[in-house]
């Protein structure tokens, strides 16, 4: 008998019921584009994606699993992220494997080809990976430079009408400040929707 995995995400409640009104709306209105999670620490959320697309027969779209699977960056430069950095890193617990998310995709026989790894730092991976169209977009990168990275190289492709939700929009980190960076240089003025308490979305027009 396989073993159930362990904890597969630290999002509540809001974030869950979130994505998957967030899959619902896509698929109900066409909207065109692959999904992606960029830093997904067990897997939890790519997995539901996954999932969602088994549940309606959807052969085309992709899920996208974007993380360094080696913790938090060590060369940060923001102010917050690197009081953030001396908290959270000695505690490990943010530093997960590929093969534990394997392991869990397995778990719930979902582990195949419409499951794409892209494994290292975001600057270096999601340049690389193909230029499809996005539907939904999740950023969990924590960070500045992560945030940063992720949001210059995914949005020009999000799909309009397609989703972008920041895990840590209210959290005490450098997230925020590239995420209201970036709505500002690229005069994105599609109001942020708050889903808890650090959590937040919009709608690309």
């Amino acid at each position: 008998n396989k073993l159930s995995p362990p904890a597969l995400t630290m999002c509540g409640d809001e974030s869950i019921d979130q994505l998957r009104n967030a899959l619902i709306t896509i698929e109900k209105e066409g909207i065109p584009g692959d999904f992606i999670e960029t830093g997904v620490w067990r897997g939890g959320l790519p997995i539901i994606m996954r999932a969602f697309l088994h549940d309606i027969k959807d052969y085309k779209r992709t899920v996208y699993i974007a993380d360094s699977f080696a913790g938090l960056p060590q060369d940060v430069k923001d102010v917050k992220d690197k009081a953030a950095n001396l908290l959270l890193e000695p505690l490990n617990g943010l530093s997960t494997s590929r093969e534990l998310v394997e392991n869990a995709l397995n778990y719930f026989g979902l582990n195949d080809d419409q499951v794409v790894f892209l494994e290292g730092w975001f600057k270096d991976t999601l340049p690389q990976m193909p230029k499809t169209p996005l539907a939904l977009i999740r950023l969990d990168g924590d960070y500045y430079e992560s945030t940063m990275d992720a949001i210059s190289q995914l949005y020009p492709r999000l799909s309009s009408g397609g989703y972008l939700i920041v895990d840590d929009y209210n959290l005490p980190l450098g997230c925020k400040k590239a995420i209201n960076e970036y709505r500002e240089e690229m005069e994105i003025e599609e109001p942020m929707i708050k889903i808890n308490k650090q959590a937040v979305y919009w709608r690309k027009k």
